[in-house]
Parts: C-alpha cells; sequence; structure tokens
C-alpha cells in the first residue's frame, strides 16, 4: 500500500542518497541525466562540467530532481522542483564557498573515484574549479522550492 511521505521522511531519503536524476526542459523538450548529490537544509549540491546540462539549465534554471530509496519491496520516492544557481565562488563569501565544496565532497566519498568531486584551494584559500577531460567543472546547487513524496511501507 503506497502513502505520501511526510516531510521528515522526504527529508531523510535525500540526506541518506547520493544518486538521484535531474530533469530539465529546454525549447519544450525534456532532458533526464543520472547524477550524484548532496542534500543539506533544503538544498541539493552537485557538480557537472560544462556541456548540454549546463546549457539547458543556464538557459532555464527551472528543474525537477528525483531520488529513490528501494530495499526489496519497500520504496520511497521523493520528487524536488527547485531552481538551479551556479556556485560562483568570487561572489561567495569564502567560508560559503568553502563550506559548500567540503560538504559535497564529504557526502559523496563513497562514489567520489566515480563521480570525482575532488576540489583543489587556491593559494587565496579559495575553491579553484576542475577541468575534467579538458571542460571546466561546474559546482551548483539547486534551491528546493518544493517537494512530494510516495513510499510504501514494510509489512
Amino acid at each position: 500500500m503506497t502513502h505520501d511521505l511526510t516531510e521528515e521522511e522526504m527529508k531523510e531519503v535525500l540526506a541518506t542518497q547520493v544518486l538521484g536524476h535531474l530533469a530539465c526542459c529546454i525549447d519544450d523538450r525534456p532532458y533526464l541525466v543520472p547524477m550524484a548529490f548532496a542534500y543539506k537544509s533544503g538544498i541539493l549540491y552537485g557538480q557537472t562540467v560544462d556541456g548540454r546540462k549546463t546549457q539547458v539549465l543556464r538557459s532555464n534554471p527551472h528543474c525537477c530532481f528525483h531520488v529513490g530509496d528501494t530495499k526489496g519491496r519497500v520504496w520511497r520516492s521523493v520528487l524536488c522542483e527547485g531552481e538551479f544557481e551556479e556556485l560562483d565562488f568570487r561572489s561567495l563569501d569564502k567560508k560559503e564557498s568553502i563550506d559548500a565544496v567540503k560538504y559535497l565532497s564529504d557526502r559523496l566519498a563513497t562514489v567520489q573515484d566515480v563521480v570525482g568531486v575532488d576540489v583543489p584551494i587556491d593559494i587565496e584559500g579559495m575553491p579553484v574549479p576542475l577541468t575534467i577531460d579538458g571542460k571546466k567543472a561546474t559546482l551548483f546547487r539547486i534551491v528546493i522550492t518544493q517537494m512530494t513524496g510516495k513510499g510504501t511501507k514494510s509489512k
């Protein structure tokens, strides 16, 4: 039997998972990609390289993010709507930018080798964007504006 998840249950799913699916849209065409993320206080943090995803999100920052948690026949699913924001470290204060990088790196340590979120710090102590395969790496956040969730209960 399915049920609506409470806000606390939705936050638990987001806080305990590191992989989800980001959906965005350009020219009335949907675009969906799997990605690693970290959740904290109503915000999803992620890293990507310049490419189609960043082009789409820069032109239309409205997006949707899905996270699932499945254990046998018991599952929970959370759908978040929000706004994409690139993290421009020069406009953030030093503490906020370093905290964002550290939190994302710590949360994604289990998938570090696969997704690579190791961000170096420059001489002034500011995070420096990486280049991955010749493309600029972009750290970003999605500020959640709305979320819904469904799930089943164990018997």
